[in-house]
């Protein structure tokens, strides 16, 4: 049987910011059950290669994360978790069950301006190299180019002191460290299905 690459999955539906590239929603709010993941991943299992756990909401937000991560890992997934970091401080236990992969995505701070810079940077760093040591790939995005950028420079200097230079460069960014990732993108753009397609006259 041909195993699929990935699958999202969203956890919560819920966020903690409001950022601009992000197409939000209007359905209630709700989070899954244990029950609900359990029977998912069963529907899944040994079908998936990577389960993402991200679509619309931040997974950092659902109180039983290191448990879905738990139960993934158990059937035999490879989770891959995408988050935009701000929430790091209250989910340091997250270092004790780690999931394959974790994709922090630094560009929700310039959209939100939530905290100064410097806080939020020390509170990433001091995560991922900590995640990174104990063998997650850590991935930190910059997907804002050719939009607003002008926060990158200081980002990669806060990024520096926690990881000096010189940096092994790749076609999308730059490897950090062991496990440890930089990757450059432009502004991500959501699919807006109701966008009207006009006819031009021939």
């Amino acid at each position: 049987m041909t195993m699929i690459d990935r699958c999202y999955i969203e956890i919560t539906n819920t966020c903690n910011l409001n950022c601009h590239f992000c197409p939000k929603h209007t359905r209630k709010k709700r989070q899954l059950s244990a029950e609900e993941f359990d029977q998912l991943t069963d529907k899944i299992r040994g079908k998936v290669c990577f389960l993402y756990f991200h679509i619309m909401g931040e997974p950092l937000l659902h109180p039983l994360l290191p448990e879905f991560i738990n139960m993934a890992r158990e059937k035999g997934f490879k989770t891959v978790l995408t988050s935009n970091g701000t929430l790091l401080p209250k989910a340091m236990d997250l270092l004790d069950t780690l999931p394959h992969k974790i994709q922090l995505s630094l560009h929700s701070h310039e959209s939100n301006a939530k905290g100064e810079l410097a806080s939020y940077m020390n509170e990433v760093m001091t995560f991922s190299t900590q995640a990174a040591e104990k063998g997650t790939c850590i991935v930190l995005r910059l997907w804002n180019q050719g939009g607003k950028d002008r926060e990158n420079e200081e980002v990669m200097e806060h990024i520096e002191r926690f990881v000096p230079k010189p940096w092994k460069e790749r076609p999308d960014g730059y490897r950090l460290a062991n496990n440890l990732y930089l990757e450059f993108d432009r502004k991500f753009e959501w699919p807006n299905f109701d966008n009207h397609i006009e006819e031009k006259e021939m």
